[in-house]
């Protein structure tokens, strides 16, 4: 899954607001999922709701465009590899190896678009707010 996510077991205190509004997602509850999560989900903390979670991670490259900033950023956590979620939806999948070769064993490189006000810059750890209404769920055995 590319920018990032990974495989989770829903379960916890983000699981009921994961659950508002997702038809069907209840049955998913203490099972592994896929979650995807696209840049546009995350932001740099000093721009976002006190109450959106938090993660941290280390910049690799700023992309600056203007209206808004994209950061790609190192997590540590190995990358997800779902060969039916590569071949419905991704269609650069043969990046993904690339990718991983810039982030290092046991890490994923993510992106996030980030308000242009942002003082992040490469080289410094960067803690991001993660919108987590935006999350996307996919079965882990059938994509």
């Amino acid at each position: 899954m590319r920018p990032g996510g990974g495989v989770r077991r829903l379960q916890g205190p983000l699981v009921y607001q994961a659950l508002r509004g997702r038809e069907g997602l209840d049955r998913y509850v203490d099972r592994d999922v896929i979650i995807g999560i696209r840049p546009s989900s995350l932001e740099d903390a000093a721009f976002a709701p006190a109450d959106w979670p938090r993660i941290k991670g280390e910049v690799a490259v700023t992309e600056e465009l203007g209206s808004e900033v994209n950061l790609l950023f190192h997590v540590a956590t190995p990358p997800v590899h779902h060969d039916i979620m590569i071949a419905k939806f991704d269609k650069a999948a043969k990046h993904e190896v690339e990718a991983e070769d810039l982030a290092g064993e046991g890490q994923s490189l993510w992106t996030a678009r980030v308000n242009p006000k942002t003082q992040t810059r490469v080289g410094r750890t960067v803690e991001l707010a993660v919108d987590t209404s935006r999350f996307h769920f996919f079965d882990k055995d059938t994509g």
